[in-house]
């Protein structure tokens, strides 16, 4: 076999055992995390390994609960297009709403905003504050099993209190 197959397959058993990656704490490394994330995505897409939609999700989920916000935008996407019959735009939303609050990356903060504006516009107008209210809980949630200081969350807009004046992002033009 060659050396790039034998690596491959060290990362898929590696993958394949989400338990692990949750009590391990050299886990929580950004570079650790962004290694994660970009395998998910090749299990999401089928690129270098077998699509894997139930493992992409696990891996995404892992990271969208540790505060990794590219993981929270990939784990939306998921729900945004379903392919294992997840599909929920209320969820979907809801967590590329929270990885917005939260702060993605600079390079993906367009695109992520425009996502969540054609996700906004399948969900109308009349769904969208029920979502907001999951960003809510999610960010909270995030925020307290954050092992890092409070005061790195101190000054995220979204708050039970503020969600309604504070959190609706202007909604972009959709065409039914």
């Amino acid at each position: 076999m060659k050396p790039g197959i034998w690596m491959s397959l060290g990362l898929m058993l590696l993958a394949a055992s989400p338990p692990v990656f949750a009590a391990c704490e050299p886990y929580d490394s950004p570079d650790t995390k962004e290694a994660i994330n970009r395998l998910g995505i090749q299990y999401a897409r089928g690129r270098g390994v077998a699509r894997d939609y139930n493992l992409a999700f696990r891996m995404f989920r892992q990271l969208a609960l540790d505060g990794y916000t590219p993981g929270m935008v990939n784990l939306g996407t998921l729900y945004e297009t379903g392919p294992i019959r997840l599909r929920n735009h209320r969820r979907a939303y809801a967590w590329i709403r929270a990885a917005l609050a939260l702060g993605v990356p600079k390079e993906d903060y367009d695109a992520t905003l425009f996502k969540l504006g054609m996700i906004a516009g399948r969900l109308g107008a009349a769904k969208v504050s029920g979502a907001e209210r999951l960003a809510v809980s999610i960010v909270e949630n995030v925020a307290s099993h954050a092992e890092s200081s409070a005061e790195q969350y101190a000054d995220i807009p979204l708050t039970r209190e503020s969600c309604q004046s504070t959190c609706s992002l202007p909604l972009l033009p959709h065409e039914s």
